[in-house]
């Protein structure tokens, strides 16, 4: 199924971008192409999304800009989140973009990085964040961070009301470190309850470089949680920096961040 789904994005694609040649617009159309969520193959005992790990946040995102040609055939490894999409195209078409006060974006531009690929962080942002929610059952395991294996998974399903989490799953990815908090969930308030962290994970990115043994192991991959014995200054930090980007558990316009 998974090779089907592939192989048919991969033609569907192709149909778009051979249309676009043949109308000879390719030089005045901006492609976007990206997917929704990341997918786990088995690591960690894990099938399809559902997480907050590196490998269910992080996803295929593709933008090409005909008058851009320094990002053009390149990679970069800026952090970007796909709310960024759309004042990213209104910046590179010259499009204004809807009052901050009125209809406040969360999203910003990365043109930045489409004019230097070589860039880590945006100038307005330096970090990208992911939440998912949790559900246990009576009986099941209660969230424990997954590097002594114990893994939990009692995912929320498409139909569950928000008023019946139990936890939620705050991450926040930096271009060093990957730091998560799960918090138990108010049911009635649909709100985090921030004085009660029933787990925190951190995960060392300093030496992740793709292309290389320690970016392709995938089962070695945020496989060790340092939260416990990380130093109380940097956790403390970034936790500072989670909290003060999700708010009350929402995502603030950017200029609350």
């Amino acid at each position: 199924m998974l090779q089907a789904a592939i192989t048919w994005a991969d033609w569907i694609a192709g149909q778009v971008l051979d249309e676009i040649e043949t109308l000879e617009l390719q030089a005045s159309t901006v492609v976007v192409i990206h997917a929704d969520h990341g997918w786990h193959l088995g690591e960690y005992n894990m099938w399809e999304k559902r997480t907050i790990w590196e490998l269910g946040t992080r996803v295929p995102y593709m933008i090409h800009v005909p008058w851009l040609t320094a990002s053009h055939g390149q990679h970069t490894a800026g952090l970007t989140e796909l709310i960024d999409t759309y004042p990213t195209l209104c910046d590179i078409m010259g499009l204004p973009q809807p009052s901050q006060e009125a209809f406040p974006l969360e999203g910003v531009s990365l043109r930045p990085l489409l004019e230097d690929p070589t860039l880590k962080v945006l100038p307005s942002r330096d970090f990208a964040l992911s939440t998912y929610a949790r559900c246990p059952q009576a009986g099941e395991e209660e969230p424990t961070p997954h590097g002594a294996r114990t893994v939990w998974n009692t995912e929320c399903i498409h139909d569950t009301e928000r008023s019946a989490f139990k936890f939620m799953g705050y991450t926040i990815r930096t271009d060093e470190y990957r730091y998560t908090e799960f918090v138990r969930w108010n049911g009635s308030s649909l709100s985090p309850i921030w004085s009660e962290v029933e787990s925190r994970e951190l995960y060392d990115h300093r030496l992740d470089i793709p292309g290389t043994a320690t970016w392709e192991a995938k089962d070695d991959f945020e496989d060790v949680n340092i939260a416990p014995g990380a130093e109380p200054a940097m956790l403390a930090k970034l936790a500072s920096k989670l909290r003060a980007a999700f708010g009350d558990g929402g995502r603030p316009a950017l200029g609350g961040v």
